[in-house]
């Protein structure tokens, strides 16, 4: 890109405009808006604004927007994906095969800055797949994000109990299922209680310049949803 205008014509030509009107990028000598958030004219933004990022972190701020009708724009399909299972690897080999390896054997000067990048990173990619395994779990959209694997083997078993209770119309199934409906009601109420509890924990530890967990609470909202 050339310059400023080049940007403008793109967004015009692709229907995008930017919501962010704030300085996110911050020197001595000036500020700038560096991280826009481009949406599409069909998307109805009613609140966006920066967030303050600490400067011992980022020189840069964070941004934010709330979108109306958020539904419309999810992907509500239920489908499958691979993850590293990080409970599984084996990071002292990991960390053995990197600090033995000769990684200036891979860095070319003759070559380009993109092709010597790829080297790197196939290289250190096999690192990674040779120590850390990978599994594939169901990504739902649908659920809430404190629903977990716990919970919803609960309601499984909760609605075979119904399916159970109205075939056979008998009172031992009926109150088979009411006993596990119960549970699976309390069930929810405590999970959902954990989750924001450590949630917040998380967010008061981040607030006191624990940065760790910020990745932390991330990692808890994704493994809670793909779970």
């Amino acid at each position: 890109m050339r310059n400023k205008e080049d940007y403008v014509d793109i967004m015009r030509l692709n229907g995008l405009k930017n919501v962010i009107t704030e300085p996110t990028r911050f020197c001595a000598t000036r500020q700038s808006l560096l991280d826009p958030i481009l949406v599409s004219d069909s998307c109805d933004v009613y609140d966006s604004h920066v967030i303050q990022i600490d400067r011992t972190y980022s020189d840069h701020d964070g941004t934010i927007i709330f979108l109306n009708n958020l539904s419309r724009l999810q992907n509500n399909t239920t489908y499958k994906r691979m993850i590293w299972d990080y409970r599984n690897a084996d990071f002292d080999k990991c960390n053995e095969l990197i600090a033995t390896f000769d990684w200036e054997s891979i860095i070319n000067a003759e070559n380009s800055m993109d092709q010597n990048c790829k080297n790197f990173t196939n290289k250190f990619l096999e690192y990674i797949n040779d120590c850390i395994p990978q599994k594939e779990v169901t990504i739902r959209p649908n659920d809430k994000i404190w629903f977990n694997s716990d919970l919803r083997r609960e309601i499984r078993k909760r609605d075979r109990l119904h399916k159970q209770a109205r075939r056979s119309n008998s009172i031992p199934d009926l109150n088979k299922y009411k006993k596990q409906r119960n549970h699976v009601n309390n069930l929810k109420r405590y999970t959902k209680d954990q989750f924001y509890l450590n949630a917040n924990s998380l967010l008061d530890e981040f607030a006191s310049g624990y940065s760790k967990s910020y990745w932390s609470l991330m990692k808890k909202f994704y493994s809670y949803h793909s779970t």
